[in-house]
């Protein structure tokens, strides 16, 4: 379930990858957070995750790509271009290597109001 505070944002698992746990531990005055996660398979050579948030005014932003380690964790920290407070959703796909400029595939991780795939 995806719930807030003003120091993390945790994310529900989705049936692509059930056993998924992650949380943003999140530094609004500096648009900072930190992103933890468990679970997620690894993906191919060819692939990376990628973060997306979707802002107030409905756009999607990309916060950029990771992998995950052999056992299926990441620690990733990343800056948003954005106020933190301006998103309303959060959502991990898995994408092409480099990433895509819009979700190309389903969630894997996210709030209840995730970004859609394109396909």
């Amino acid at each position: 379930m995806y719930s807030r505070s003003d120091e993390a944002v945790n994310l529900a698992a989705t049936d692509l990858s059930p056993y998924s746990t992650a949380s943003l531990f999140v530094d609004p005055k500096d648009n900072k957070a930190l992103m933890m996660a468990a679970g997620l398979k690894p993906p191919s050579p060819d692939r990376v995750y990628q973060l997306w948030m979707r802002r107030t005014d409905g756009s999607i932003v990309s916060l950029g790509t990771f992998r995950t380690y052999r056992e299926g964790y990441v620690m990733w920290p990343f800056q948003s271009p954005y106020a933190l407070a301006a998103y309303r959703s959060i959502s991990v796909t898995m994408e092409p290597m480099g990433g895509s400029p819009w979700p190309t595939s389903p969630t894997v991780l996210g709030s209840p109001y995730s970004v859609e795939s394109t396909e």
